[in-house]
């Protein structure tokens, strides 16, 4: 049963006092026959609690629970049972209601028909009646509509809302499964077909698989390299009970507007019935901390699958996010909460993800500053990035459990983890239908709020096996000075790797990963990953037998959302941007939009498309003005000719604060130098991140030097040579740049490599020479 047809509908907002009501929207919806019967799970619908009279009626039917069951577990899941069953009784009245006023545009043809050709009392009585009825029928559309939009009044105009940008941003993402390609490359188009490969491919994904003792003892070698431990009063915090004030305070901070589990219940739920749901949320909590264990199907998962990018005929670019039940994520938060501050003593530095206190920017930092301190220094290193597949589902659970026992977690605090994830189960939900269910029996559940922190706690034999071949000599990293060397940075399974280009080095590299994949059940994808030397130069033979892509001189790839290049290229990270921004301004030219919508678009969406690139890696002068000029074009609009537009108010007036006149915007030079002035306070202070030592080397060398030679073109280090007092660096006293300190807030600063005028007092720093 292929493909039918597509139906094209225009969904347009009913309601007047809506924020953009001049926005057309497209949605498109595949149709397809099925078979198989379509069901689903309901989901409470929390603004029905926002009316006083339905939370008096969820509190008495919640106070009136069965108090029978003595497990506060089974009590916590018939309470939500029976706020559910009265939802959806509500539900189904104003259905019925929906229903009877369904006939009211027919009622008001008919009366007035009627009437004009009957003037008795009768026909004006109910010609009267029906348009009531209509008016009556509008006011509850343009009310509800009203309460979607969260406006008051009419004259509010746009606002910052989350509908506003939902609406805006509209572009109907397909999520059906129009067709699939299996291993023979024949593409399918059943819908069952599809559903059962779906099933089969998932089920043979999280199913354990076949130890031999060489793996075991492969598992215990690997783990016991940790060497980092929580100490007692640790494990003794994550053995207490978790105290009412934690758990209140994870209910109110967990994210708004998630997708629930097969429980249909959201967070905003508990917001709004906290006052009379906190005593049985406190004893389901306690309850289950000391059982260890679920019940029920509060460890069941929905896997929703996801769309990675327009190859939607293969499988595996589609990442499967799992919808867990209320319960469950009350718990895994908890304990998350508990765990997550313990983490920066447990895991090395080099991994950034999901710890507390570490950036994604530290990664991109030192491979940026590595490539120019390779090219100072005179080493020849290769950069290697590796790609993982399936990284989080692949995860061998019993690896997990003997790391969390290496890193020195109480078995009941490892119990408690078991027993959200043994004996878990899920369903794929696809096209409408649902698979059948399977176990997870290996993998950690995207989705879930502890699996990045278990994830990061399994990389950790990885780093350690590392450093280990790295002190043995086996495997040489970046040499940085003073017993520091760049070797490895990850965030998450995002794996980046300097060795030197010495014969062998790769092979070695490959047989550490080997080992751990026999341990942890990982799988290293040699075709998505990268070789790149970071100083051009002679390719070494051996590049080419990788089986790796090779990035070659110029060419550029994305490294953690940043384009990477050897040698480095200011242009292409301007261009990505360029493109970004021009992106979003072609799908908005198009739209009718008001004066209020594109201010807030230009502040709190323009504004915030380049941060990621500035907060790593910078821009010039030239590329952050032309970032401007499209935003300056953007608010003011272009003529029919495609021109942009003559500005009406000079853009340094926009970039004033509201009080004085302006908009409140925040220019890009002035971000780019508030962003660098952090890393600049990160250099000072010192840290246990790489970037921060080769910042410090760069610094230390260009002072021993005697000379302001421009070596790094990172503008933080120049800056910190220029502006900033360095008597913390070199432990030597006062130096020249210490001594030529400046009020950065009141300088008129530009940007390395920019244009400099005849007579600029930075001309001179920039061109190599101290002024």
């Amino acid at each position: 049963m292929g493909l039918s047809h597509k139906v094209c509908d225009s969904v347009e907002h009913q309601g007047a006092r809506a924020l953009s009501d001049h926005v057309p929207i497209k949605m498109e919806v595949m149709l397809k026959a099925s078979t198989r019967p379509r069901r689903s799970y309901f989901k409470m619908e929390y603004k029905m609690l926002m009316k006083p009279e339905v939370l008096a009626r969820a509190k008495g039917v919640w106070i009136d629970h069965p108090r029978w069951a003595k497990d506060k577990r089974k009590r916590w899941t018939l309470a939500l049972g029976r706020i559910r069953k009265l939802l959806m009784d509500i539900r189904d009245e104003e259905r019925r209601r929906e229903e009877a006023n369904g006939g009211t545009e027919e009622r008001l043809e008919v009366a007035r028909n009627r009437l004009q050709h009957d003037h008795s009392e009768e026909a004006k009585q109910l010609f009267e009646e029906a348009v009531t009825a209509q008016r009556r029928r509008e006011h509850e559309e343009a009310e509800r509509c009203r309460r979607r939009c969260k406006i008051t009044w009419l004259k509010e105009g746009e606002a910052s809302t989350k509908y506003f940008f939902a609406r805006l941003e509209a572009k109907h993402v397909q999520e059906e499964m129009a067709a699939l390609e299996d291993a023979s490359g024949r593409i399918i188009e059943d819908r069952e077909e599809i559903l059962d490969k779906v099933h089969r491919f998932y089920e043979e994904l999280y199913a354990a698989e076949v130890e031999s003792e060489e793996m075991v003892e492969n598992r215990r070698t690997v783990v016991r390299r940790i060497n980092r431990r929580l100490t007692a009063a640790q494990n003794q915090l994550l053995e207490e009970l978790p105290s009412e004030e934690l758990i209140t305070k994870i209910v109110m901070e967990m994210p708004k507007e998630k997708s629930p589990g097969i429980d249909g219940v959201m967070v905003e739920i508990l917001r709004l019935g906290w006052e009379f749901m906190r005593e049985d949320c406190f004893m389901m909590v306690h309850c289950v901390w000391d059982k260890k264990k679920l019940i029920g199907k509060d460890g069941k998962g929905v896997i929703k699958l996801i769309p990675k990018n327009d190859r939607r005929h293969l499988l595996q670019n589609w990442r499967p996010i799992t919808l867990l039940t209320m319960t469950y994520k009350i718990i895994a938060k908890v304990i998350a909460t508990l765990l997550k501050e313990m983490l920066p003593g447990i895991i090395d530095s080099q991994q950034t993800g999901f710890v507390a206190g570490r950036n994604i920017i530290d990664n991109i930092l030192s491979l940026r500053l590595g490539q120019e301190w390779a090219q100072v220094t005179d080493q020849d290193v290769i950069f290697v990035k590796l790609d993982f597949m399936k990284a989080y589902d692949r995860v061998a659970h019993k690896f997990l459990w003997d790391t969390l026992s290496s890193m020195g977690m109480e078995e009941d605090t490892i119990s408690r983890i078991k027993g959200l994830i043994v004996g878990g189960t899920s369903e794929v939900h696809v096209n409408g239908s649902f698979t059948e269910e399977f176990v997870i029996e290996r993998g950690v559940r995207q989705g879930c709020p502890l699996a990045p922190l278990l994830f990061a706690m399994t990389t950790q034999p990885l780093m350690r096996a590392l450093r280990e071949e790295e002190r043995l000599g086996n495997i040489k990293g970046l040499n940085i000075g003073e017993s520091h060397s760049l070797l490895h940075q990850l965030f998450a399974d995002d794996t980046g790797i300097c060795i030197t280009a010495e014969e062998g080095q790769f092979e070695r590299l490959k047989a550490v990963i080997k080992e751990f994949e026999n341990a942890s059940g990982a799988c290293l994808n040699l075709q998505k990953s990268i070789v790149m030397q970071l100083k051009p130069r002679d390719q070494p033979e051996w590049m080419g037998s990788t089986g790796c892509e090779i990035a070659g001189l110029g060419r550029s790839f994305k490294y953690l959302g940043v384009a990477t290049s050897s040698p480095i290229d200011e242009k292409t990270i301007t261009e990505e941007i360029m493109q970004k921004l021009m992106k979003k301004l072609k799908h908005w030219s198009n739209r009718l939009l008001s004066w209020p919508a594109k201010t807030i678009l230009l502040r709190h969406v323009l504004a915030a498309t380049p941060l990621y690139q500035l907060m790593s890696v910078g821009l010039c002068k030239d590329g952050l003005e032309e970032l401007e000029r499209l935003c300056r074009n953007f608010l003011w609009g272009w003529k029919e000719d495609g021109n942009p537009k003559h500005a009406l108010v000079a853009w340094d007036r926009i970039a004033q604060e509201k009080l004085n006149g302006g908009l409140g915007w925040t220019s890009f030079r002035t971000m780019s130098d508030a962003l660098n002035v952090r890393l600049i306070g990160r250099i000072l202070e010192g840290g246990s991140a790489e970037w921060i030592q080769l910042a410090r080397s760069f610094i230390l060398r260009t002072l021993r030097k005697g000379s302001y030679q421009r070596e790094c073109s990172q503008w933080t280090v120049q800056e910190c040579l220029v502006f900033l007092p360095l008597t913390r660096i070199d432990g030597q006293g006062p130096t020249t740049a210490g001594r030529r300190s400046r009020n950065w807030k009141s300088a008129n600063w530009k940007r390395a490599g920019s244009t400099q005028k005849d007579g600029d007092e930075n001309s001179s720093r920039c061109n190599g020479t101290q002024p």
